[in-house]
Parts: structure tokens; C-alpha cells; sequence
């Protein structure tokens, strides 16, 4: 083997640097110690600890190799170094010998008067430098032979070099795919998380549509303690009949993904519904007769209002003009008649137009003529609102982006943590009352 092709080897062996290796190594260990803290069960976590101290003992076996490599790499390039000196040495000297023998034998032929005892002085100088010239060769050959003996151990060494090379890309290439496996596993396992958390959220919404959401608030009875009240939101809704143009009795509002009951400790449930006049409605049994609180009442309003206003704004701004519109300021009323609707507490627009045929038939001086030519007369204000404001749609379908909306306005009016934050629950209690009852 030459010097160049032997240097074109080492070169061509050496090419991996040791840094990359043990760099990629530190890699994966590092990968394997985030593993092991996020694993999900002890057997995991003890096969990344392992693979993590695995992975540390190849590092420190690479820089140990390399080390040892560059020694003795070093020592090989000091020998060839040695070897080429020694040879250029006997070389040199070779030549400066052939150099006087030939000056010998020209002034041996130059001379022809010598006498015999120089002629034998000169044959004894020219054998000598034969035998120096023979012992010369003779060094230069046990030179090399030495020389060659340690390029074939230098290349033992080297081939055993590359077998532990070999070796070692092997078990790299092993932890590379254990470490691949790790990466999907952990990726696997980040999805698996996800996925749980999406079925959760799911399971919660799912729990909240057939369980409802009440939150801590709560309306107490004054006559009985052990009676309480609870507003009770649902994310499913319910569907009322509406009789086209009933001139006895108001139509319900539909198009809500929500419905809201008044729970009670008696076990009892109430459902309330809306009508087109913003005023809620709800059968009132004879057993909680005078028992509702009036607050109570006032927040089912508040929350029905609330949550239209994020599905149907339009029809909550009318729900709005029609309380703010008194009777008393009415000219199509007669005061006799506005004062006896107050005897039922029906003071605004919206309490005319969602009173009942029947309610206003109840009071004295006033038949069934006479209560349906007074309600015609909240349906000619609304559409007179209609005419200037657009009309208003109690069967319009909602839209599915309010949905998140919703559930966020439920839960602060029942007091769960919004994006918000996390409103306080408040207590209420009150007097009896009698409005918007049937």
C-alpha cells in the first residue's frame, strides 16, 4: 500500500466526525429524558430511563474511541514520517558513495604511471565502499521490512477500527429507530390525549343537554323554607303550538336552541316559554300559587332576554320597546279601560298584547268584544314598529356559530366559569306576585 493511497484511506475512514455522532446521540438522550417525564405509565418511563442511560454509554463509548483513534492515527503518521526520513538519509548517502567511487575510478583511469602499492591501496578503498555500500542496502532493507511489519499491524489495527465503527453505526442506527418508534408512540400518545379531551368536552356537552345546568342560585319560599327554586337551562329546544292569527291569546317564540324550567324542592317542575311580547309565561300550579318569588320571575325574564338577544337581537330590541311603551300613554285606550287592565297588573305594551282573552274578560264592564278590540290594539303598535324597524320572526332558524355564545351566557347567569371569569351567585327573595301566570 503507498503512502498516498494509505493517507486516501485514513481519510475516507475518518470521514464521520466523532462531535456529530456524540451530538445526535445527546439528541436522542435528551429526547428519551422528555419522554420518560411526560410517559403516561411507569413501564414506559423505565424503558425510556434505560434507553436514556444506554444512550449515555454510547456517547462516552465515541469519545473514548475517538480519543484513541486520533492517538493512534498520530503514531501511525509518526512512523511513516520516520520511515521516509530514514530512507531519504540512505539514499543520500548512497549517492555521495557512488559519487567517490566514480571519482575513484576516473582518477584510477587517469593515472597511468600508479604504482602497484597505490593500485592495491585503491582496490582495498574501492572494496571497502562496496561493502559499505552492501551493508547500506542491507540496512535500508531490514529498515523497510520493520517498517512494513508495522503498516500491516497499523492496518490490523485499522481493519479492527472499522469493525468497531461498524458496530457502533449498527447500534446507532438501532437507538435512531427506537427513537423513531419513541417519537411516534409519544405522538400517538399526544393525539390519544387530545382525542380524550375532545370526547370529555363532548361527554360534558352531552351530560349538560340531558342534565340542563342550575348553577348555586336559588329562590326561597317565605311561607315554607324547605321550598326552593331553581332556574334550570337546557341546550335543546322545545317547540310551543301557534294558532295563526289567534286573536284570543299570543303566539310563542320557537327558533331557540335553549329552554329554561323552574326546578323546585318539591320536585316539582315549572317550563317556562316566551311569547312574541317578551313576556314569559308558565303553568302556575295551585300549590305554588303564592309561593314564586316576584325576583324570581324577573331573572327568568332577564335570562330569556339575555339569550335571545345573542340568537335574534332584532326580536329582543322589540321586546324591549314594547315594556318601554306605558299604557297610559296610549290615545287609543280609554283611561277607564287602562285602569282596569292595572287591576291585573297590565301597565305596558307587551302585558297587553300577551294578556289572554279571557284574563281581560274577567274584569267588570269589559266582554269578549271589548278585550279583543284592546289587544288589536298592541298588534297595531307592533306593526307599526314592524313597518319602521323590520318585522320580527319568532320561527326564525338560528344559526350554529351562536351556539358557543350561548352556552358561555348560561353559564354566567347560573354562575360556571366564562371566558369572562367567574361571576358571583346572588340569593333572592321576595314577595309574593301574580304576573304572567296562567
Amino acid at each position: 500500500m503507498t503512502d498516498t493511497a494509505l493517507v486516501a484511506e485514513q481519510e475516507k475512514v475518518f470521514a464521520p466526525e466523532a462531535e456529530t455522532l456524540v451530538a445526535q446521540i445527546n439528541f436522542l438522550k435528551a429526547e428519551t429524558n422528555f419522554c420518560s417525564h411526560v410517559a403516561g405509565n411507569s413501564i414506559f418511563r423505565a424503558s425510556m430511563e434505560r434507553m436514556e442511560e444506554d444512550l449515555g454509554k454510547l456517547a462516552r463509548n465515541f469519545v473514548a474511541f475517538d480519543d484513541r483513534e486520533k492517538a493512534d492515527y498520530n503514531q501511525l503518521v509518526d512512523v511513516v514520517e520516520a520511515r521516509d526520513s530514514t530512507i531519504t538519509n540512505l539514499h543520500l548517502q548512497l549517492s555521495i558513495k557512488n559519487d567517490e567511487l566514480n571519482a575513484l575510478r576516473v582518477a584510477l583511469s587517469e593515472s597511468a604511471n600508479i604504482t602497484a602499492e597505490e593500485r592495491n591501496s585503491l582496490d582495498r578503498e574501492i572494496e571497502r565502499l562496496k561493502q559499505r555500500i552492501d551493508a547500506m542496502k542491507a540496512e535500508q532493507a531490514e529498515a523497510l521490512r520493520r517498517l512494513s511489519v508495522k503498516l500491516k499491524s497499523a492496518e490490523d489495527e485499522l481493519s479492527e477500527a472499522r469493525a468497531k465503527i461498524a458496530n457502533l453505526r449498527t447500534k446507532l442506527g438501532k437507538e435512531m429507530h427506537a427513537h423513531d418508534s419513541t417519537t411516534v408512540s409519544y405522538k400517538k400518545m399526544q393525539l390519544d390525549h387530545i382525542t380524550l379531551l375532545q370526547y370529555r368536552d363532548y361527554s360534558r356537552r352531552e351530560k349538560d343537554i340531558i342534565n340542563g345546568s342550575c348553577g348555586d342560585k336559588f329562590w326561597q319560599s317565605e311561607t315554607y323554607p324547605g321550598l326552593k327554586f331553581y332556574i334550570h337551562f337546557f341546550l335543546y329546544p322545545l317547540t310551543y303550538p301557534n294558532v295563526q292569527q289567534d286573536a284570543d291569546q299570543p303566539s310563542f317564540v320557537n327558533n331557540l336552541t335553549f329552554h329554561i324550567n323552574v326546578r323546585s324542592t318539591y320536585g316539582v317542575d315549572l317550563v317556562g316559554r316566551i311569547s312574541e311580547w317578551g313576556v314569559v309565561q308558565y303553568q302556575n300550579l295551585p300549590l305554588f300559587k303564592n309561593e314564586i318569588p316576584e325576583e324570581l320571575y324577573n331573572e327568568l325574564t332577564r335570562a330569556h332576554h339575555e339569550l335571545i338577544a345573542v340568537t335574534n337581537p332584532h326580536l329582543a330590541a322589540f321586546f324591549a320597546y314594547a315594556d318601554s311603551v306605558k299604557l297610559v300613554d296610549v290615545p287609543e285606550l280609554k283611561p277607564a279601560d287602562v285602569a282596569k287592565m292595572a287591576e291585573l297588573e297590565i301597565t305596558t305594551l307587551a302585558h297587553l298584547g300577551n294578556a289572554f282573552t279571557t284574563d281581560l274578560e274577567k274584569l267588570k264592564g269589559i266582554g269578549e268584544v271589548t278585550a279583543r278590540k284592546l289587544r288589536a290594539v298592541a298588534y297595531v303598535y307592533k306593526a307599526a314598529w314592524e313597518a319602521e324597524f323590520g318585522a320580527v320572526e319568532i320561527e326564525k332558524p338560528l344559526y350554529v356559530e351562536t351556539s358557543h355564545t350561548i352556552e358561555d351566557t348560561i353559564n354566567r347567569l347560573v354562575g360556571l366559569p366564562t371566558q369572562e371569569g367567574r361571576p358571583q351567585a346572588t340569593v333572592g327573595r321576595s314577595k309574593k306576585h301574580r304576573k304572567g301566570k296562567r
